[in-house]
C-alpha cells in the first residue's frame, strides 16, 4: 500500500520571532495585537466604544479592523453593529527596508486606496503601514505560504 506523508511537502509554520533578510528587506513574524472586526454602523461603534476610527484599518464602507483591546463583547449590538474577535485567526508579518517597494511591486499590482484589504502574493491581506514598516495581517492558516513566498521572492533578482 502506498503511504503518503503530506507533512513532507508543506513548509512549516514560522514561529513568532522568525526573520528573513535579503534584497534590502527584513520580514519578521511578530505577535499580532488583539483584532476585532466591526461590521455595520461604524460611527455608532466609535461612539459606544470610544475608539477613534482613524486608527482602525478600513476594509469596506461598513467594515473595519480594530487593533487592540475593546471593552465591548463580541456579537450584535443594538446600536447597529456587530463585533467579531479575529485575534486567534490572524497572524502578523512586518516588512521593512530599502527594498520594500520592489517587493511590494512583485506581490501586487493594485493600490489599496481607502481600503486596507488587498491581494498580496495571491492571498488576501490587510495592510497596516506605520512609518517605514508595512504590516500584513493574514489568516493564520496562510502564514506558511506567505513565508515561503517571501523567502522565494527575496532571493529573486530585481528587474
Amino acid at each position: 500500500m502506498l503511504e503518503l506523508n503530506h507533512v513532507d511537502k508543506w513548509a512549516s509554520q514560522p514561529e513568532v520571532g522568525a526573520i528573513l533578510q535579503a534584497a534590502g528587506v527584513t520580514a519578521r513574524v511578530v505577535d499580532a495585537p488583539e483584532c476585532r472586526l466591526v461590521s455595520g454602523d461604524l460611527a455608532a461603534f466609535s461612539r459606544v466604544s470610544g475608539v477613534d476610527l482613524s486608527t482602525a484599518l478600513r476594509l469596506a464602507r461598513d467594515r473595519t479592523l480594530v487593533l487592540g483591546r475593546t471593552e465591548l463583547a463580541p456579537g450584535w449590538h443594538a446600536e447597529g453593529f456587530a463585533l467579531s474577535d479575529l485575534s486567534a485567526g490572524l497572524a502578523l508579518v512586518e516588512l521593512s527596508g530599502t527594498g520594500l517597494a520592489d517587493l511590494v511591486a512583485k506581490a501586487t499590482t493594485a493600490d489599496s486606496g481607502p481600503s486596507k484589504a488587498i491581494t498580496f502574493a495571491g492571498i488576501p491581506v490587510v495592510l497596516d503601514l506605520k512609518g517605514e514598516t508595512l504590516g500584513l495581517h493574514i489568516e493564520r492558516g496562510l502564514l506558511a505560504y506567505l513565508w515561503s513566498w517571501l523567502a522565494s521572492a527575496l532571493q529573486e533578482p530585481s528587474r
